[in-house]
């Protein structure tokens, strides 16, 4: 039997899930604050203080081909990374339309990335079954890396954002998932 880990699971809207690794998931937000940045791409919902640090939140959803969606009352998650090993933690906020929920992955749960979107090639680093959808796990720096050009004309605050190279989908094996479960 494979080793069981942990990831959260998100709902993005319109049948769109993801996952993260429990290191990534900084916190969950409910309405937060949006400001808007001029000339941002549609997916790029504008940016949120939290904490002292200006964020972005991206709708992943819209990224993926999807419309907008607007509501009354917005829920965002607060995602960490790092863009290398020894860089700092950044910041990436994800709109989600429900709670996040935490749910067992095993190697045997491996799947292929869904074709459509292709967006998810370049997100996703690999992809997991869950209840009989596949459900791709973000690559969360590579998802911010157009933010800080995105928004820094606009803003006098530095973001707390990075950039990295999208990573190309992997297998399970390859702990995408475990190495958020070490020291």
């Amino acid at each position: 039997m494979t080793p069981e880990v942990h990831a959260w699971l998100l709902d993005l809207g319109y049948g769109h899930r993801t996952a993260v690794a429990p290191r990534h998931m900084a916190e969950y937000v409910f309405d937060p604050a949006l400001h808007a940045v001029p000339l941002a791409q549609a997916h790029l919902r504008g940016v949120t203080r939290w904490r002292g640090l200006l964020v972005p939140l991206v709708d992943l959803a819209v990224l993926l081909g999807e419309p907008r969606i607007e509501v009354e009352r917005r829920r965002a998650v607060i995602l960490a990374y790092r863009t290398a090993e020894d860089a700092p933690i950044r910041f990436g906020g994800l709109i989600v339309r429900a709670e996040p929920k935490e749910i067992p992955v095993r190697d045997d749960m491996a799947c292929p990335l869904p074709s459509e979107p292709e967006a998810w090639r370049e997100i996703a680093l690999s992809c997991f079954s869950h209840e009989e959808q596949p459900v791709p796990i973000l690559n969360v720096a590579a998802l911010f890396p157009e933010m800080r050009a995105a928004t820094e004309p606009a803003l006098s605050a530095p973001l707390a954002v990075g950039s990295s190279a999208p990573a190309e989908p992997q297998p399970l094996a390859d702990s995408h998932i475990q190495e958020a479960t070490g020291p």
